[in-house]
Parts: structure tokens; C-alpha cells; sequence
């Protein structure tokens, strides 16, 4: 019986929405990557149900997209954009290059490979050992986010350590993907490598980050267009052709060049164990890849901003913040309040803003946020994946006064919504008569009003005209929200004293017009 086998170049495991889907389409709801990569001009986009994993395949996606084409070679930014206008407007990648990319026999895609697994360490399978040098594994259910393992709370899911389901191969590379971008610090399965044993490691690359990335009309111009020019070239072979293995107790590889950049700073090893046939994977190990730091960089896709004491550091996915409110960071060139600036490939975007050919093109493109709500441990709060609508339009070097109004409006809105907060709090904390109490309704109110808010944002954001005093708008929609949260307590007098007296906190900032503010 040959040995197992899941080959991500034919077996259809990325799932895909295709242009002008119809309920007679015959297309595949799921590809392997030579044809995702030959087929990316029908293809609207990746339809994954794992958020970190999309955002860690793009990744991978924009790393292959680099070498199929060439750009990776091209360190000159107006040559690197004149090559890729010319393959935007061909249509296709070149047949024959995605052919022979995958055709290479240094390069290896299978899953579960003897001597060189995608992305993952065989090592563990002989250095994944307890205190007793007894072999151990992870078990199926640490693999698969989600899913209870070890002592995790029971009511995540329905599982169990003691009878693991196995998962399908093409699911388990998605969680393989999350895992090595996203995967947690702490305790992890034990590895021992020489005199070294140890089972703690370090956060994944991305670990509670929200990624930006461009979209275009198709995938093939989502995946080149989010190709960031190649300063550094290369920086040394994909991980898929790498014939040797690093040392995991010697110093990581610098992180230069959009290979290392990409897909060259993991933290986890991991080692996946297929079923007989390849079709599902039945267990796993999951453990420290490097005792040593990486060196810093910064990711192409992250916003990045300084603490109060001034360290740099990527913006943190927030599940209950809108994407829209990171807009105007999104289109920022300089450096704002927080010293936030837009994303290294947003930067390479604008660069093309004053080109006659590129112009309409960059005005139609969206940006697609994928991150993680996460503590740096063990706790994964939620996923987060939204989309805008086309924005680049809105670059400073595209439309200044449209720039200036989209920062202001967001502005206004993180005021009024803070106004709003403390306003809900008083009120709540008077009438209980304590400085410190719970505020049952707060949670109810700001997601009224932020979500009413991000109407009158767009709406704002895409009048011909600019509205005349931007604060108001939020102050209304404020206002309705304050007044719906706290309606239940709204019949009795002191009560009414207590929610009047803290109303006036969400007006801070209102503008004289003709008319009075909605109540």
C-alpha cells in the first residue's frame, strides 16, 4: 500500500467563489493550488471559514504569486510596477509558469511528505517525548480551533480527548495555517532536541493582529496587488524548498527578504499524522520551534502605532470594533495621533496614485481585514473578517479634502462614542449609588450606536458635500441610543434625574444649528 499522501497542488482543499456564479454552475467549491493560481482571473475570491487561516494563506499566496511571476526579482519599485500593470492587464498568470512552478521537483506541496511534510518539522515525530522519553503526541483536538482539548471548557465544543474525531486533510491544513501564524505562547507539547527539553514557545507571528489587505475584482488582482514591492529580494528559499532543517536551538535567519518576511517567522513546529489513506489527519504535534528570538520586523499587511512609552507595536484585532473606524489609520501616509500610519502595501498602492493607467484601477479596489481577538495565551476571544467598500479612492494623494473628511468623522465618532460610554456608566452608577457597579445596559447602547454610526459614516464619507458640523451627526446617533438603552428606567422620577443629568455628557461638542438636536 503506498504511504499516505495529500498533494495541495491537485487536491482541492482552498475554497473559492467564482465570477457570475449561477445554480447551474458545475465549478468546484474547492481547488488545489495549480489551479487556483491558473483559474485566479474567474475566480472573485477565497472563501475560507477560518479567518487566521486566510489571512496566513495570502501570505503563503502572495509569496508564490512573487516567484510565478517574477516580481520577487525585481527590487526597482517603478520597475516592479510596470511589471505587474503589464500582468493586470494580460488577464492570466502565464500558463506555462504556473505549470513549471509546481512542476519543480525541489519544491514540495504534500501534506504529509516523509522527509519534508508542508510546512511542518518530521523531526517530531522521534523529539516529541515526556519527562520519561516516552514518545507523545498533542492529540487531533489541539490541532483544530475550536475544539475542546486537555482541560479546555467543555461547552466550546463536543469533544473529547478520550475519542477524537478525525479531521479531513484539506481542513487540517487550514488549521496548520492558523497554528503557525496565530498559535499561542505558553505550554506546549514537550520536545526534546540534544541536552535541550522544554515544552514552553513564544506567539505566532500575528498573534491577536488585524491584517489589511487589498482587493481587487478578481483573485488574480487581489493576489498581485497584494504582492508588496521586493526591496530585499527573496531573502532565501520558501519553506516548501527548503531541503534542510534549521537547528531549533541555533539563532533564527534574519528576517529580510519577502520569503523570510512571509512565511519565515513561525514560532510553533508542528507535525501532522494522516490516517492510512491520507484522506484525514488523526493526530498531530504541536510544540516550540526555536529557542531564540526572532529578530523584530515588520509584517506589509499590519498597522502599526506607538504605546504611551513610545514602543512600536501592530494594532490589535478588536472584535467589537468596526473596520470601518481603522479607515482613516488605513489611508493615513504620515504619522498620527498614535503615530499610525497605513500598511506597507497600502504605501505601495499610493505610489501608483498619479498614474494616468493605474489611477481607475486603485480606485476600485477594497481592503480586506482578517485577524484574531486573542490574549497572548491560551484565550481566543473571536475571528474577525469584514471588507469596505472601495476606499484607496479616498488616499490622501488621491482626494486631500475627502482624506482630511474621512479622519475628522472618524475622529468625531470615537469622541461621541467615549462621551456616550461615560454618560451610560453615570447614569447607571447614580441610580445604583455605587462608584463602581456593573453597567448592564452599556454593552446594549454602544453597539446601537456604533452600529447606527457606521451609517451615517458612509453616508458622510460620500456626500459630494462635507456636513457642516460632523459631530452633530454622532451626537443624534448618540443620543438615540442613550435613549433606547436606558427606556426601561424611564418611569420613575429619580431615576429620570439621574439619566437626564448624565445625557448631557453625549452633547460635549454639539454645534449650534437651526434646529434643536433629535431627543
Amino acid at each position: 500500500m503506498p504511504p499516505p499522501a495529500f498533494d495541495l497542488v491537485s487536491q482541492p482543499w482552498i475554497p473559492v467563489r467564482w465570477h457570475a456564479e449561477s445554480a447551474a454552475d458545475q465549478r468546484p467549491r474547492a481547488v488545489g493550488l495549480a489551479e487556483l493560481f491558473s483559474r485566479a482571473h474567474e475566480i472573485a475570491g477565497i472563501d475560507l471559514p477560518l479567518p487566521p487561516a486566510e489571512s496566513g494563506l495570502m501570505r503563503l499566496l502572495y509569496a508564490m504569486t512573487a516567484q510565478i511571476t517574477g516580481l520577487i526579482d525585481i527590487a526597482d519599485h517603478d520597475d516592479f510596477h510596470d511589471a505587474r500593470e503589464e500582468l493586470l492587464e494580460t488577464g492570466a498568470l502565464p500558463a506555462d509558469a504556473v505549470a513549471a512552478y509546481f512542476a519543480a521537483t525541489h519544491r514540495c506541496f504534500d501534506l504529509f511528505d516523509a522527509r519534508r511534510p508542508f510546512l511542518q518539522d518530521p523531526r517530531l515525530v522521534e523529539e516529541c517525548r515526556d519527562s520519561k522519553g516516552a514518545p507523545v503526541t498533542s492529540g487531533v483536538n489541539k490541532l483544530v480551533w475550536g475544539r475542546v482539548a486537555g482541560n479546555t471548557q467543555m461547552w466550546l465544543s463536543h469533544d473529547s480527548d478520550a475519542r477524537p474525531r478525525p479531521v479531513p486533510a484539506a481542513e487540517a491544513a487550514w488549521h496548520l495555517i492558523a497554528w503557525l501564524y496565530y498559535g499561542p505562547s505558553g505550554m506546549s507539547t514537550p520536545r526534546v532536541v540534544g541536552d535541550t527539553s522544554a515544552r514552553n514557545t513564544t506567539a505566532g507571528p500575528l498573534r491577536s493582529t488585524i491584517s489589511y489587505h487589498p482587493m481587487g475584482d478578481t483573485l488574480l488582482e487581489t493576489l498581485l496587488l497584494g504582492v508588496p514591492v521586493c526591496d530585499d529580494g527573496p531573502g532565501g528559499p520558501a519553506p516548501w524548498e527548503r531541503t534542510d532543517l534549521p537547528d531549533p536551538l541555533g539563532l533564527p535567519e534574519a528576517p529580510t527578504g519577502l520569503m523570510r518576511l512571509l512565511c519565515g517567522r513561525f514560532r510553533h513546529a508542528l507535525l501532522l499524522t494522516p490516517s492510512a489513506d491520507g484522506s484525514e489527519v488523526i493526530d498531530a504535534r504541536i510544540t516550540w520551534a526555536w529557542r531564540q528570538p526572532h529578530a523584530p520586523a515588520e509584517d506589509p499587511y499590519l498597522i502599526y502605532q506607538h504605546s504611551k512609552k513610545g514602543d512600536r507595536y501592530a494594532r490589535r484585532a478588536d472584535a467589537d470594533r468596526a473596520i470601518w473606524r481603522d479607515v482613516d489609520a488605513m489611508l493615513r501616509e504620515k504619522p498620527g495621533h498614535n503615530g499610525e500610519r497605513r500598511p506597507v502595501v497600502i504605501d505601495n498602492l499610493a505610489e501608483l496614485a498619479e498614474s494616468t493607467a493605474f489611477g481607475e484601477r486603485l480606485d476600485r479596489i477594497r481592503v480586506r481585514a482578517l485577524g484574531f481577538d486573542q490574549e497572548g495565551q491560551a484565550r481566543d476571544r473571536q475571528y474577525v473578517a469584514a471588507a469596505t467598500p472601495r476606499v484607496l479612492c479616498f488616499l490622501k494623494e488621491r482626494q486631500h479634502d475627502r482624506f482630511t473628511r474621512i479622519g475628522a468623522l472618524v475622529s468625531n465618532a470615537e469622541e461621541v462614542g467615549a462621551n456616550l460610554r461615560k454618560a451610560l456608566t453615570r447614569a447607571w452608577r447614580d441610580i445604583v449609588k455605587s462608584s463602581d457597579a456593573p453597567v448592564p445596559w452599556l454593552a446594549t447602547g454602544l453597539a446601537r450606536y456604533w452600529s447606527q454610526a457606521e451609517r451615517r459614516f458612509w453616508e458622510a464619507a460620500r456626500a459630494e458635500q462635507p456636513p457642516a458640523h460632523p459631530r452633530n451627526l454622532f451626537i443624534r446617533t448618540a443620543l438615540a441610543a442613550y435613549a433606547q438603552a436606558t427606556d426601561a428606567y424611564t418611569r420613575d422620577p429619580r431615576h429620570v434625574e439621574a439619566i437626564e443629568r448624565a445625557r448631557t455628557l453625549v452633547l460635549l461638542g454639539w454645534r449650534r444649528e437651526d434646529d434643536r438636536p433629535d431627543q
